[in-house]
Parts: structure tokens; C-alpha cells; sequence
């Protein structure tokens, strides 16, 4: 709270050298540099954008190699008995016996060129290329909103300081107003219910300074929270009237033509033909040279 109040007190110098204020468009580009959900949908669109050296591996050569080390041992038994005397006790079996061990071992390279797929390498390579177009879409407008947020948020903070200033100068325009009241009733000008009403206006006076207060801290908050830091002295910005366009209609074929949820919807539809037509590849012939 001690440090709130600090940036507070900061903030209400308002005859602060506008040198050393912080203005709007350094505000944006922190914001730009800063915000973790910027930085964010950027890692996102980097791990999007590796879909596409994937998708052209499809027709890339490719080599397997194969080996196989192993131990085998073999165990041979055999029995051989004399037919021609069976009644002869004499007679004994004949046993041989074999046993061996040896060590298998196999090793191979094989090379594969895909000639011919169908287009599926061609048509996947397509539809991830043009998902990384819809995702950059996604983040412009991801960085139109994080900028709108900062924009926002600064003014805000201006705005809620400028009422808390005049809240302040009201709570101490009360409190002299309930001095002089006093006074007069020391002096039997007027009566306590006079005393009464001052105190009342006084304790509503602090009651909106401390409703003004809240909504500064509140707007503190959620510049902190899109720029990365707290504000320090904030200088006034410029209006934007000369960045709007000039009718209606202008501005509805500006957002057909260039809104990034547009762009990315039409983005996103062409992927989705791409991919139709790469699953179609797995009915067609393929050709392939091995070595």
C-alpha cells in the first residue's frame, strides 16, 4: 500500500517536467516487447511455421539403415538302435551328440527417392503455409488488442488521476467549509444543524475520494498488467480523430478487407482444401526409386 500511495503522489504531480514523462507510444512499444501474451502467440506462430519444412520432407530422400548382431548356440541329440538283432541283449543304442555355437551379424543401407505421391507433399506443404498465414492473422489481431488494452489503460490512468485530484480539492474545500462553519458557531451565527450538514458533505466528499482512489488503482492495474510495468509520469497523448476514417461505410470495407479474423477465417478455409486433396493422394499411384 506504501508504494501505491508513492506512485499515486507521482502521478498527481501534474506540473511535472513533460521531459522526463513517459509518453503513449513508449508505453505501446513496451508493451509490444513485454507482453507475455505477445510473446506468447509469437511462440506459437514459430511452432506453426515448423509444419512446413515437415510437410516438404514428404518428397525428400530418405535412408534407413538396418543391422542385427546375435548369438546362436545349437544342441544335437541322436539315437541309433541295431534292428537286425532286436532279441539280442547285447545290443545297446548308439548316442551322438552335437552341440556348436556361432555369432549372426547383418548390416544394410537402403535409399528411397520418392518420385511420384499422388501431389500430397505438394498439397500438404500448401495447406501448412497456409496455416502459418492464418496464425499470423491470429496474432495481429492478438496485437491489435494487447495495443488497444495499453492505449486504453493509459488514458485511464490520466483520467482517474485527474478525478482523484479534483475528489482531494473537494475533501479539502469541505474540510475548510467545516472550520469556518465551526467558527460561526462559536461566534452563535448559526446553529449545530449547520455544523451537522457540513460534516455530512464532508464525510460524502471522502467517501468519493475513496471511490476515485479504488478505480485509479484499479486502471494502475491492468496498465501494469498489459505493459509489464507500473506507470510512471504519464504525459497527455494526442488526440486519434485523424486516424479514424472519414464515414460509416469507410470503415466497414476497411474491417472486411483487412480485419485479421476475416483474414484468417479465409486463411483457415483454404488449408482446409489443401488438406482434403492430400488425404485424396493415398488413393493415387505412387513411384519411388530405392537403392
Amino acid at each position: 500500500m506504501r508504494a501505491l500511495s508513492l506512485l499515486i503522489a507521482a502521478l498527481l504531480l501534474g506540473k511535472a517536467s513533460l521531459a522526463s514523462a513517459e509518453t503513449l507510444n513508449e508505453a505501446l512499444q513496451r508493451a509490444y516487447s513485454n507482453n507475455p501474451s505477445l510473446n506468447s502467440g509469437r511462440a506459437n506462430l514459430r511452432a506453426v511455421d515448423e509444419g512446413v519444412p515437415i510437410a516438404k520432407s514428404g518428397m525428400r530422400p530418405r535412408v534407413s539403415i538396418n543391422s542385427y548382431l546375435g548369438a546362436q548356440q545349437n544342441r544335437f541329440i541322436q539315437r541309433q538302435d541295431d534292428m537286425s538283432k532286436p532279441d539280442d541283449p547285447n545290443a545297446y543304442p548308439i548316442w551322438n551328440r552335437q552341440q556348436g555355437q556361432s555369432i549372426a551379424r547383418s548390416a544394410g543401407v537402403t535409399i528411397e527417392q520418392p518420385v511420384f505421391d499422388g501431389f500430397k507433399a505438394l498439397n500438404s506443404t500448401n495447406a501448412a503455409e497456409t496455416a502459418v498465414f492464418a496464425e499470423q492473422q491470429r496474432l495481429r489481431l492478438l496485437e491489435q488488442k494487447i495495443l488497444f488494452d495499453t492505449a486504453s489503460s493509459y488514458m485511464n490512468v490520466l483520467r482517474d488521476t485527474a478525478a482523484l485530484k479534483l475528489q482531494e480539492n473537494n475533501v479539502a474545500v469541505l474540510t475548510e467549509q467545516l472550520r469556518q462553519t465551526k467558527e460561526r458557531f462559536s461566534a452563535g451565527q448559526i446553529t449545530l444543524t449547520d455544523i451537522a450538514q457540513a460534516e455530512s458533505r464532508l464525510a460524502a466528499g471522502k467517501a468519493q475520494a475513496s471511490n476515485a482512489r479504488a478505480i485509479l488503482e484499479a486502471s494502475i492495474g491492468a496498465y501494469q498488467q498489459a505493459v509489464g510495468e507500473l506507470p510512471k509520469k504519464l504525459s497527455p497523448a494526442a488526440p486519434v480523430d485523424k486516424l479514424l476514417p472519414k464515414s460509416r461505410e469507410e470503415a466497414e470495407q476497411i474491417a472486411v478487407s483487412e480485419h485479421p479474423m476475416i483474414l484468417a477465417a479465409l486463411h483457415d478455409a483454404d488449408a482446409s482444401d489443401f488438406d482434403i486433396k492430400a488425404i485424396e493422394a493415398d488413393f493415387l499411384p505412387k513411384l519411388s526409386a530405392s537403392l
